[in-house]
């Protein structure tokens, strides 16, 4: 069971992660947001 929580958190982080990313390149330097896009 813990073996299937672990990729599903991890996944989860990395969607939080770039949101954070995208969220900072926008209120920053639109450049940054334009090329995660």
């Amino acid at each position: 069971m813990s073996d299937i929580k672990t990729p599903n958190k991890r996944k989860r982080w990395t969607a939080q992660a770039k949101m954070e990313i995208v969220l900072k390149g926008l209120r920053g330097q639109e450049t940054i947001a334009v090329s995660f896009f």
